[in-house]
């Protein structure tokens, strides 16, 4: 939930509303659609990556004996773990800022 809510304002982070061409380059329509379209393609893959390396982890952690590896591995672990549900969460609200972006008057720059 809150990878999500930081997707739909990191818009509003790199075009401020202050600045005089928000909804410039990161509310573009033909950048947001490339980007878009890239990381589709590779989520899944970076995901299923991620949640390998995150059992490699879990595996080293069981076979290790030292408390401070075993911390280290859990800890390592989770990072995979979190990294995973992090990129979908910021995607999604990323692309949930854009749709409700696209209805006002000034809309969505093409590009």
């Amino acid at each position: 939930m809150i990878f999500r809510a930081f997707g739909y304002i990191a818009r509003d982070l790199i075009d401020t509303p202050e600045h005089p061409r928000h909804r410039a380059e990161a509310h573009s329509m033909a950048i947001t659609g490339t980007v878009g379209w890239i990381l589709k393609e590779n989520l899944p893959g970076w995901q299923a990556a991620l949640r390998a390396q995150a059992d490699k982890f879990a595996m080293m952690r069981a076979q290790s004996t030292s408390p401070l590896y075993q911390t280290l591995f859990w800890l390592a672990e989770y990072f995979c773990r979190f990294l995973a549900g992090l990129i979908a969460g910021v995607l999604a609200g990323y692309a949930s800022h854009l749709t409700l972006d696209f209805f006002p008057p000034m809309s969505l720059p093409v590009l």
